[in-house]
């Protein structure tokens, strides 16, 4: 019953996510700000489908761990084992975006704390993130991330290999 009511709040976001025109920057990056909030409220629900969605097929990704991830494949096999994490939760800010007066163009950042569970020790730990993603738009298509940049934010002595 989750998973549906999930779905049933994604869906009026994503069809929002299409809005958006040439020459109206603010409307275009209000059009991907509501898409990326669909995004996490994917990863909440762990709805691999619904995250997947709103990569595209050239997307590349860069995690926390400074894995680079090209591809639709390789994307869906990083978040998959993410959402398979029983600690998994985040927290996100988001932070200043553009969109470009073409309408096809628009990156965002944020700021994040994703919790997952430690290989080390099993336990919860809470990472604190930086994430700035760049969004296209094809004609007549929905907005989708071409590529995303997610990175620890260092704290002074920690390591940052993780």
């Amino acid at each position: 019953m989750k998973i549906r009511a999930a779905i049933v709040a994604v869906t009026p976001l994503l069809l929002l996510a299409a809005c958006g025109t040439a020459g109206d920057p603010q409307s275009n990056l209000s059009a991907v700000e509501l898409t990326a909030q669909a995004q996490i409220e994917a990863i909440a629900a762990k709805d691999i489908d619904g995250v997947m969605r709103l990569f595209d097929e050239t997307a590349v990704m860069t995690g926390p761990n400074r894995e680079v991830l090209t591809g639709p494949a390789a994307v869906r096999a990083g978040y998959e084992k993410l959402l398979g994490d029983p600690n998994l939760s985040i927290s996100v800010t988001p932070g200043p975006g553009w969109a470009a007066s073409s309408g096809d163009l628009a990156v965002t950042t944020s700021d994040a704390n994703l919790t997952t569970t430690d290989s080390t020790t099993g336990q919860a730990v809470t990472i604190p993130l930086r994430n700035q993603t760049v969004w296209h738009k094809a004609t007549g298509s929905t907005w989708k991330i071409v590529s995303a940049h997610i990175a620890r934010v260092e704290t002074p002595g920690a390591n940052p290999a993780g």
